[in-house]
């Protein structure tokens, strides 16, 4: 992939995802892990409660539980926001 590629589908994911601060996101999570919503719906709502920063931030959904429904999901990803963000073995968030 060439890089003026790569800045178009970049520019298209943060207009996509209404992003107001420069950055890229990294978003690591299972092949078959599926969750209740969606990660397009998922991403906002850790956002709320961590907002994005300048540069590269991660986001490790691999430990967040697949069996929970859609309230107990948006409660886990607000109150785990920090986690789900933070540097332990993936980067800095």
């Amino acid at each position: 992939m060439k890089i003026g590629d790569l800045k178009n589908r970049i520019g298209r994911l943060e207009k996509r995802f209404d992003m107001k601060q420069s950055c890229i996101r990294v978003v690591v999570r299972g092949v078959t892990q599926e969750f209740a919503l969606g990660l397009d719906q998922c991403i906002p709502i850790v956002d709320e409660s961590r907002p994005a920063r300048t540069g590269i931030k991660t986001m490790n959904l691999l430990n967040v539980p697949c069996n929970l429904n859609t309230n107990q999901l948006q409660c886990y990803l607000r109150q785990h926001a920090d986690e789900i963000c933070s540097s332990a073995g993936i980067g800095a968030g």
